[in-house]
Parts: structure tokens; C-alpha cells; sequence
């Protein structure tokens, strides 16, 4: 049996951290809703944040996906608890709640804001 576009999408989920499951599959279920044939082209952690593309621009769900990956700024990738970006002393970037913060600290990056520039409608 061939997967939907939404288990294909939802596959993605594996790439990410544990804690930010329902958050991912909560984008998914909305993001379907608005377009079922919309793809995820890739599902990551990056820098800390949640990162999100889709094989072609849909204004609510591009809208959607920035909310999720700020929301993820604040939401340990572990466990789903309230966290904040920390670092390690490497330099490796996680959102993390202090009880899975271990030896990191408070990150003093700036927070990033993913800008995306499309073509008008007009």
C-alpha cells in the first residue's frame, strides 16, 4: 500500500528531537488541512530552532511553519517542557529545560528570524 502525502510528511517527524513531536504533528495535521498535496522537503533541528520546508510556497502554511519554528524556541526538544536556547561548551546549539540542560548555558545568540521573499500574487 503507498504511503499518503501526509505519512510521507510525517516521516520527517524521525529527523526531529523527541520533544518537539506533537508540535511538528500538530503543523502537519493544520498544514494538511489547508493543502493535502503540500510536501515536506525537509524537517530539521538547526541552531536550536525547529527549521521547516515544503516543496513549493503556500502562504498559510509558510505562516504556519514560522509560527511552529518559533514556537520551538521556547520548548524543550527533549521533553515538551518550557526551555530556552543554551549552548554546550562546544558551541552546539539545543532549546533545552534545565533539567535536560546538563552542561550548557544560557545562550547569548541572537535569537535568528527565518525571512522568506516570494514572488507577489499579482
Amino acid at each position: 500500500m503507498e504511503r499518503t502525502i501526509f505519512d510521507k510528511n510525517m516521516m520527517w517527524q524521525d529527523h526531529l528531537p523527541t520533544g518537539w513531536s506533537a508540535l511538528y504533528q500538530q503543523l502537519i495535521e493544520r498544514v494538511t488541512a489547508i493543502d493535502p498535496t503540500l510536501r515536506v522537503t525537509g524537517a530539521k533541528q538547526k541552531f536550536g530552532d525547529l527549521s521547516i520546508h515544503f516543496d513549493r510556497y503556500n502562504r498559510e502554511a509558510d505562516a504556519l511553519a514560522r509560527i511552529a519554528e518559533q514556537s520551538s524556541r521556547s520548548l524543550c526538544q527533549m521533553c515538551s517542557a518550557p526551555g530556552e536556547l543554551r549552548a554546550d561548551p562546544t558551541g552546539v546549539y539545543a532549546t533545552l529545560c534545565d533539567l535536560h540542560a546538563g552542561a550548557t548555558r544560557p545562550s547569548d545568540r541572537p535569537v535568528t528570524y527565518t525571512i522568506v521573499v516570494h514572488p507577489s500574487d499579482d
